[in-house]
């Protein structure tokens, strides 16, 4: 008897009850004389543990942390060379000029502490979100190999447009002083034709599952899903002109349908991350359709105006041989 439920009024606890000789606690824990006249003090009830804790709100008790800084090892070990030089670098960080390693291979190591909270415990559902790492990495945390991101072996597979939320295993977080390393392998800004496409990573943030989980998907649904649903749209397109250029045979009705493939084509990227040619091949590969995507745009505008430049149209199509090589 005399033990609060919890949750319970505090109202509901019996009061203890003192003889007249006895000092009764105050409120701040020191003894208050008790006059002789009176037979008996109530003792008002100590604050419980239910009452001390406000409400847990997990939404507000947290911060998500961008981390925006980094140390950089250009060495392709298996494991972070932690007795190797390495240099600070501030995220996103792409392997251009001098800032690409030499075999294309690379270690970030990111050092933090978790992210301030406001009340109640400790969440311990923590994760890493990775807007982009560009184009295979493994994932450690705390020297523990916890995610894998492609495959280090050539040919590469493409990851660069995916955006990743990893959880933390609970046993190995710590308060401070957590260690992220990211091994990294992807090609250089002088191998491919475009920034996004080169290795490198962007800024990292940490904070609970739940809050980057749902952040991660409208990452996802910009990144991957608006493209594939405009991948969609530009077939369908493009099945429309090619029929109406056969009914209709009209000139630019087909130049427009080649030129809807190719944007498709290139869409397409988003939905595979295998390539069956070599990282170079595979460039060659993109800039042969995007010329011929201009080509073609300007062959169906010119065949919708109804005209015809002998030496401009010459030129269009040496374009189509030049540019590749």
């Amino acid at each position: 008897q005399g033990t609060p439920l919890p949750g319970g009024p505090a109202s509901q606890v019996p009061l203890p009850v003192l003889p007249a000789e006895r000092p009764a606690p105050g409120v701040d824990g020191a003894t208050v004389p008790v006059p002789a006249s009176d037979a008996t003090v109530a003792v008002p009830p100590l604050a419980t543990p239910f009452a001390a804790e406000p409400p847990r709100l997990v939404g507000q008790q947290l911060t998500t942390q961008v981390i925006a800084v980094a140390r950089f090892v250009p060495r392709p070990d298996t494991t972070f060379p932690a007795g190797s030089a390495g240099r600070t670098v501030g995220l996103p960080h792409r392997w251009q000029g001098a800032e690409a390693p030499p075999d294309l291979r690379g270690w970030y190591r990111l050092v933090f502490d978790l992210p301030p909270t406001r009340g109640g415990p400790r969440p311990e559902l923590w994760a890493v979100s990775l807007d982009r790492v560009c184009t295979n990495a493994e994932v450690w945390f705390n020297d523990v190999l916890v995610y894998r991101i492609g495959t280090l072996v050539e040919p590469l597979p493409r990851h660069c447009y995916r955006p990743y939320t990893i959880p933390l295993p609970a046993h190995l977080v710590m308060a401070q002083g957590n260690r992220l390393d990211l091994r990294v392998a992807g090609p250089s800004l002088a191998q491919v034709g475009a920034v996004q496409r080169a290795g490198g990573l962007d800024a990292v943030r940490v904070g609970l599952l739940q809050d980057l989980q749902s952040r991660q998907g409208w990452m996802h649904a910009l990144q991957l899903t608006v493209p594939q649903v405009a991948c969609l749209l530009l077939l369908l397109a493009c099945a429309a002109a090619g029929a109406a250029a056969w009914l209709r045979r009209e000139r630019y009705l087909g130049y427009l349908a080649v030129s809807l493939a190719g944007w498709a084509v290139m869409t397409l990227r988003t939905w595979w991350t295998y390539s069956p040619f070599s990282d170079f091949g595979t460039e060659v590969a993109i800039l042969s359709v995007w010329t011929l995507v201009t080509v073609c745009s300007v062959m169906c505008v010119l065949r919708f105006l109804g005209r015809r430049i002998g030496w401009l149209e010459l030129s269009l199509w040496l374009q189509c041989l030049v540019v590749p090589v």
